[in-house]
């Protein structure tokens, strides 16, 4: 425990200093149009992030210092963008019984339009126009009809209601962009068309880990240490990993993570009213090696150079080495001549869970990292004498701070 508070301080003094550094990484250069007069183009710095998100706003700074920031709803803008990579639109959507404006992200732009929302208000993700008209949503198991009534007028597309029809136009974005780009490629430009790659999307992450990991290894169920578990042991903790994102903020995590447990015990317990005393003595040692699968959750948005996070997971590893785990039980009496040594033999296989939070802070040339994690693993434990057999576990409890390097 003594080292998970240490942990804990130096965890928020690695926060603190980049906290404000942090709060300015969001805004990009771009601009915004309003919908009222003066309705001009203004240029400066925008934060996109939750444009298309529940939230539905767009921050603007006209400096990318500035000490505040506006607040634009869809309402108050007709577009904003941060130039060839994003544009937002605004657009009047069905939200309930009503049409409500509401930003839209623009895929494709020409004689036929893309737009992708991800606020969960209504159940399309995706919206088609044609120039001048409305902006339709295209909803999971409509979409053939929606394509054809809105891409009417090319001969080269077929929206068919047919089941070739229904692979080649599966509910994804890569489909429905694919079919607006034919349907400008066949039609009279008016307009140019436009493509827009949007934010850019999390990549996946490889990298190493190295720290300390304060250890307990035990017998949980040997009745003459009463249940108490040995003094702790420090040993070095060293891993790989990969990070999988799932979205913005969460993430599958499997690692290889190599530990180390030596730890000693005694209980000295007097042998009824007389003179006599036993002395049990516990000594442990293992080495092992766990394949944590661990779910993370990232707080702060991405953008931000401090990414704190939790994560919760379990483990499955091996115990490597013919002599690599022994658990060596020696009880002698003082005071008289009978003495007994008990050495226990364990399975290779372990299992456990564990919990913890960390935080990342993403760098020019990578992102570092630093965790605390709590962790449970179980051993199984066998052995036989000429009367009894037993089959019980080891526990091991470890507190891991580490510290990471990762890379895209």
């Amino acid at each position: 425990m003594y080292l998970v508070k240490r942990a804990t301080i130096w965890l928020v003094g690695f926060l603190a200093p980049g906290m404000a550094v942090a709060q300015t990484s969001v805004f990009q250069p771009g601009y915004v149009i309003r919908a009222e007069a003066p309705a001009d183009t203004i240029r400066g710095y925008v934060d996109t992030f939750f444009a298309v998100e529940k939230k539905g706003v767009i921050m603007f700074r006209t400096t990318q210092d500035a000490a505040t920031a506006q607040t634009f709803t869809a309402a108050q803008l007709t577009a904003a963008g941060t130039g060839t990579q994003e544009v937002y639109v605004t657009r009047q959507i069905p939200i309930g019984d009503s049409l409500q404006p509401r930003f839209l992200r623009v895929v494709v732009r020409g004689e036929a339009s893309l737009f992708i929302t991800e606020s969960g208000e209504q159940r399309a993700r995706f919206f088609i126009e044609r120039q001048g008209g409305q902006a339709m949503p295209l909803r999971r198991g409509q979409q053939l009809q929606v394509l054809n009534s809105v891409l009417a007028g090319c001969l080269a597309l077929d929206f068919a209601d047919t089941p070739a029809n229904n692979r080649a136009y599966r509910y994804q974005l890569d489909d429905f962009k694919q079919a607006v780009q034919k349907y400008n490629a066949c039609k009279p430009a008016q307009q140019r068309e436009q493509l827009f790659s949007g934010p850019p999307k999390p990549g996946n992450q490889v990298g190493m880990r190295l720290g300390v990991q304060n250890s307990q290894l035990y017998y949980p169920d040997e009745p003459i240490f009463y249940n108490q578990k040995p003094t702790s042991g420090l040993s070095p903790a060293l891993g790989v990993f990969v990070k999988f994102n799932l979205g913005h903020r969460v993430a599958i995590v499997p690692e290889l993570l190599y530990g180390r447990s030596n730890n000693s015990f005694s209980v000295v317990k007097r042998v009824g009213a007389t003179s006599f005393y036993y002395t049990n003595t516990m000594e442990t040692q293992a080495s092992y090696v766990r394949l944590p699968l661990t779910l993370r959750y990232t707080f702060s948005r991405p953008g931000r150079l401090l990414r704190p996070y939790i994560e919760v997971g379990g483990a499955g590893g091996l115990v490597f080495g013919a002599q690599s785990l022994f658990i060596l039980v020696n009880s002698e009496l003082a005071g008289g001549t009978l003495g007994r040594t008990q050495k226990y033999s364990v399975g290779r296989n372990l299992l456990g869970y564990h919990g913890g939070a960390g935080v990342d802070f993403y760098s020019p040339i990578g992102i570092w990292g630093m965790s605390v994690r709590m962790e449970k693993l179980f051993l199984k434990h066998s052995y036989k004498t000429e009367d009894f057999s037993v089959d019980n576990r080891f526990n091991i409890d470890n507190q891991l701070l580490t510290f990471t390097y990762s890379w895209f």
